[in-house]
């Protein structure tokens, strides 16, 4: 993991000096290759990608975005993979290509508007929703909804053949399906439930850190702790004390919106969770990625 943050800071360093893309594009191939099997790769160079964007430095951050697309079959931010790549395409003359990533969009993603709304791309979206006019009213409108493990995108038998990294990308959309992407989670099995409240956990810190994740998915901490016991993972159950203990003298409440209340009180009295993210990143995360696999795989019985 030090190797891995080093060559990421070495990448960036670089092109802050330089704005050479390519020189960039070929850094992150390098550590693309060296981590195939870290599955968080894609989503860490995605979100860098973004930031270029944001920064007016679009052909950097659609660079990164396209090698992402190379390497990686799936992305935690699917809404903001797609909607910015169609962007690209359609501002390029593509306008299949372009037809083609929003497609995907609307396809993957249940509740893909209010995912493009949380990613401030709505203007976007607004810009170019009207050339998927030849799309079936019923995809265009689509709902919030459980899929059966029939309907879902990939069969859990596709899944377990997948390499490690892919499988673990594979499976949080699988599970994501069939629980309408944690609004429903009491429709997984125990053990699909122990998978899916770790990786919502892992993807939302990887993403926006742990603010975030308790703000959006705070209620489910007490299924995260049980989850936590379930892979018995020290460390992270360990890691979880310390969060809960920092934000609130007894368990954190089930409510989101006391949860939040929480957090802004927190926030106003200067508390973070620097030191808890760094732990999770230098002690926790790479070992607890080894040990859902391991659970998966162990347990591959019990996912439908």
């Amino acid at each position: 993991m030090k190797r891995l943050a080093k060559l990421f800071e070495e990448a960036i360093t670089n092109y802050n000096k330089t704005k050479n893309i390519t020189l960039l594009i070929h850094a992150f191939e390098k550590i693309c290759k060296l981590y195939r099997d870290f599955f968080a790769i894609g989503d860490i160079l995605l979100s860098y990608g973004e930031s270029l964007i944001k920064k007016e430095e679009s052909e950097a951050g659609i660079a990164i975005l396209r090698l992402v697309e190379k390497h990686f079959k799936f992305v935690a931010n699917e809404a903001l993979f797609c909607l910015r790549l169609a962007d690209a395409a359609f501002k390029s003359g593509d306008e299949e290509r372009g037809r083609s990533y929003l497609m995907r969009l609307v396809k993957t993603i249940d509740n893909y508007e209010e995912a493009i709304e949380f990613n401030g791309l709505s203007e976007i979206w607004n810009a170019h929703k009207s050339k998927l006019v030849d799309l079936p009213p019923s995809v265009r409108t689509k709902e919030t909804c459980a899929c059966t493990p029939e309907e879902c995108s990939h069969s859990m038998q596709e899944i377990l053949s997948f390499p490690e990294s892919t499988m673990l990308s594979a499976i949080s959309e699988h599970l994501g399906e069939l629980c309408a992407d944690g609004e429903k989670p009491e429709l997984l099995t125990a053990e699909e439930q122990t998978v899916f409240f770790i990786d919502e956990w892992i993807t939302s810190v990887n993403a926006d850190g742990i603010f975030h994740y308790l703000n959006d998915r705070g209620h489910h901490f007490e299924m995260l702790i049980a989850s936590a016991k379930a892979l018995n993972s020290k460390n992270l159950q360990n890691l979880l004390s310390m969060v809960e203990n920092k934000l609130s003298r007894n368990k954190i409440p089930k409510n989101l919106e006391k949860i939040q209340i929480l957090l802004e009180k927190a926030e106003n009295a200067g508390v973070d969770f620097e030191a808890e993210e760094a732990f999770y990143y230098q002690d926790v995360q790479e070992a607890l990625l080894d040990t859902l696999a391991c659970y998966i795989r162990q347990n591959s019985h019990a996912f439908r």
